[in-house]
């Protein structure tokens, strides 16, 4: 068995733990601050996107969500990756990866697409996802989520998990649509694999 041991180069990589000496499948998310997930639904026509810190450049060879609990009926999701724009909000559409069966009859676990795309360093990108349906994904608590999007100045209990705005299902825009919402609940989770 492997020892996990830290990193010794945690500055350049939030993901401080690796498995030395493996070549791992391994899918990583927007940066979480517990270890049990959960399960959120999407509602139908709202384009979610979810912050992904990239402190190296790397190359992506995999997009993905575990679908918990399929839409009945037809239902497709489709999900992409945007790049900041700068001021803590999805900017220009980098990559639109297509779709995913999440109907009933389609099956739930993961869905994959197979992708070949390289994120640069020290930049902030954003996973999105976009249904005509309802599906159930694997998901974070708030309560595990790193509060980059800020408290509303009511200071309540809960942070900003991710953008929403109204988005009939299609390909993706470019750039994100402006006025999106900062939600605070359980955040529906988009993986990525790192190829390198």
């Amino acid at each position: 068995m492997a020892n996990i041991i830290p990193s010794t180069n945690i500055g350049n990589d939030l993901h401080s733990y690796r498995i030395h000496g493996v070549t791992g499948d391994r899918y990583y998310t927007t940066p979480l601050n517990g270890t049990t997930l959960t399960t959120a639904g999407l509602t139908v026509g709202t384009l979610v996107a979810l912050p992904f810190i990239v402190p190296r450049t790397i190359t992506l060879d995999r997009i993905a969500v575990n679908i918990t609990t399929g839409t009945v009926g037809a239902s497709s999701t489709r999900l992409g990756i945007y790049i900041d724009n700068g001021n803590l909000y999805p900017g220009s559409l980098i990559l639109d990866a297509g779709t995913v069966d999440s109907s009933a009859a389609g099956g739930g676990g993961v869905k994959t697409i197979t992708i070949n795309q390289i994120l640069m360093k020290n930049t902030l990108y954003w996973l999105v996802a976009v249904s005509d349906g309802t599906p159930g994904l694997r998901a974070a608590s708030i309560a595990a989520t790193l509060p980059i999007l800020g408290y509303p100045n009511t200071l309540p209990t809960t942070p900003g998990t991710l953008y929403a705005v109204a988005f009939a299902f299609a390909a993706l825009p470019d750039p994100y649509p402006a006025a999106a919402v900062i939600g605070s609940a359980n955040l529906p989770l988009i993986f990525v694999r790192v190829l390198s």
